[in-house]
């Protein structure tokens, strides 16, 4: 009976399930516990990212926009009548001869890009646009490029309507889109010296004149 009564030894394999499982609980949710604590780390950092980066492209574009009147209203060297706005005056590739320009085309090319839109009226706000370009800028992938390369594109025949140029349309709409494509600074660079002597010269299609440019957008 003795016999009968006493439990055989349990072997290791009978025993290894349990103690896996007795270690392995507290294990798991340690390593369950830690990853969400990364997680929400990782979130909360990318959020303050943002925040602070936003923060900073709007004190930058406050900044362009309190010094802009200034730059408009200086007096504009040569002819300056409309039909000669029917073609760019500046050369594409021409950044260098206004440095300022040059500056803000590569850095901050959402910040001009919107001003040149906005002042030739080719949309009703600043800001939207600005961030909505902003946004397209930031994104890195090929789609979004050429995301980007087509919305400059379109908004560049806009201004060539405005201007009444005779190249507008067609193939000259690919030529566009091929420039944002691989030189959009240049692009935007461009566009931004062609709006600005227009504002100069007090071109008919300026939507919003010089004595109005440092109002709010």
């Amino acid at each position: 009976s003795e016999a009968a009564g006493s439990k055989a030894p349990k072997t290791a394999s009978e025993s290894e399930p349990r103690m896996s499982l007795r270690f392995g609980g507290p294990l798991v949710s340690y390593v369950a516990l830690a990853a969400s604590e990364s997680a929400s780390d990782g979130v909360g950092l990318v959020a303050v990212s943002v925040v602070v980066y936003l923060a900073f492209v709007y004190l930058v574009a406050k900044y362009y926009l309190g010094q802009r009147e200034a730059a408009y209203s200086l007096p504009l060297e040569g002819r300056a009548a409309p039909e000669d706005f029917k073609e760019f005056r500046t050369p594409l590739f021409g950044c260098f001869e206004r440095p300022d320009i040059c500056l803000w085309s590569l850095c901050c090319p959402w910040v001009r890009w919107a001003d040149n839109m906005w002042t030739m009226g080719v949309v009703s706000g600043y800001w939207l646009p600005m961030l909505a370009f902003l946004l397209l800028c930031s994104l890195g992938s090929s789609a979004f490029i050429v995301l980007l390369a087509m919305v400059g594109a379109v908004y560049r025949q806009e201004l060539r309507i405005k201007f009444g140029m005779a190249r507008q349309g067609g193939a000259v709409c690919v030529e566009d889109f091929c420039v944002y494509c691989l030189c959009m600074c240049c692009a935007v660079a461009q566009e931004s010296r062609q709006v600005e002597e227009a504002v100069r010269a007090q071109h008919p299609a300026v939507v919003r004149k010089a004595a109005a440019v440092s109002g709010e957008p």
